[in-house]
């Protein structure tokens, strides 16, 4: 018998797709207009103060509205002259020979939506401050996040790589064709729409979204324009195979990038600046979180590994209860962890949780309520999720 649990998310993903398809049927514009031009850099500051605004690690994770919120708070309180945004977030390491890479650690492609918003709610907030995107690894759903920012540097050794993956992981997540197509169409959009933002041209986002899709560029002057086929001076891309991917070098010499530092230092010397004074607090914040998080995600996974080997006892329930509490506690908290593959692949959810931890109170009282009568047997062992105490939550 399949589990209840894992039932009513399924249902609830499908319903999810379909309302937000219906909320999104202007996702294929972009998140916000393009600005005419970018907030001039300062140029009557000798030293400039600079907030370095950390996103490494899992996106949907580690660099999420969660995080987001804290640092612009920060933001605001520190009032730097420049806004640098640090982004690391790669779903494959640089050995892919090895086969290595962590499938929990790929970011969060559902999260698209929140993506968007925190793109929106950046660019808004600071639209007043000039702003840097300066990548160190991009690769996945981060890369199209990185081309909302039209002022661009990478490190010497970093990828700008697309979603090489991405029909496929929309087809694992949805089964009908109807629901699945509308999906890529709605995602595809709020893609797009993000590196809109920053300028760039639709064929570069389609050619980083869709394998089979082509990119080439002709140089016009100092400008460069981008093509969806190999027509172009300069073929980037000609694989059908595998998504449009640019290392530093390329990323400069295609004029994608407006170059290439591999320290805050060289970065601010192309921006102009000998001099400039470095806010630290944001690193700070940035790492402090991650840390409590994945903390709190670890203790998670020890509640409902602790929660498996509790007896079916008034005393054992009662465990149980408080071990699905104390998890449930940490989901409030950081909300975060609940999107989590490991999670999903076990059917855990808060709305689980917060149900199996009812169904165990009343065990605990049809038990209590058996003893009292003189009979032997409770309320039926409380097994599975959506019947009884759970135990099965999370195995």
């Amino acid at each position: 018998m399949r589990n209840p649990t894992q039932i009513t998310l399924r249902t609830a993903a499908v319903l999810a797709a379909v309302v937000s398809t219906t909320l999104l049927g202007i996702a294929a514009a972009p998140v916000l207009a393009p600005q005419a031009a970018e907030v001039p850099l300062p140029s009557t500051l000798n030293s400039p103060k600079v907030y370095v605004f950390p996103m490494e690690g899992q996106m949907g994770t580690d660099i999420s509205e969660s995080l987001f919120k804290i640092l612009k708070e920060d933001v605001n309180k520190q009032q730097p002259d420049i806004i640098v945004f640090k982004l690391k977030s790669a779903d494959v390491n640089t050995n892919d020979y090895l086969k290595d890479d962590d499938a929990n650690e790929f970011g969060i492609l559902g999260e698209i939506t929140a993506y968007r918003e925190m793109v929106k709610g950046l660019r808004e907030e600071f639209r007043k401050l000039p702003q840097v995107m300066w990548i160190s690894d991009a690769v996945g759903v981060s890369s199209l996040y990185a081309l909302a920012w039209p002022r661009m540097y990478m490190e010497s050794d970093a990828r700008l790589g697309g979603l090489n993956q991405f029909k496929e992981m929309v087809a694992a997540q949805w089964e009908d064709d109807d629901v699945r197509s509308k999906m890529i169409a709605a995602w595809t959009g709020i893609m797009k729409g993000m590196s809109e933002l920053g300028g760039y041209p639709v064929e570069l986002a389609d050619s980083m979204i869709f394998a089979e899709n082509k990119l080439s560029v002709n140089f016009e002057g100092r400008s460069a324009k981008w093509l969806g086929d190999t027509s172009g001076t300069w073929v980037v891309d000609s694989n059908e195979g595998a998504c449009a991917s640019f290392r530093a070098q390329l990323a400069e010499d295609s004029m994608l990038s407006d170059g290439t530092a591999d320290s805050l230092d060289d970065l601010m010397f192309l921006l102009g600046y000998r001099e400039y004074v470095k806010i630290e607090t944001g690193e700070k914040l940035a790492k402090q979180f991650s840390e409590e998080w994945r903390k709190a995600m670890k203790s998670c996974f020890e509640n409902l590994e602790e929660a498996q080997e509790t007896e079916d006892s008034v005393v054992g329930l009662g465990k149980r209860k408080s071990l699905y509490e104390k998890t449930i506690a940490l989901l409030k908290r950081f909300p975060m962890i609940e999107k989590r593959r490991e999670l999903a692949q076990r059917g855990v959810s808060l709305t689980a949780l917060e149900r199996a931890v009812d169904d165990i109170k009343k065990d605990i009282q049809r038990q209590r309520d058996a003893e009292k009568g003189g009979r032997q047997n409770g309320g039926g062992g409380g097994r599975g999720a959506g019947g009884g105490g759970a135990k099965g939550l999370g195995g």
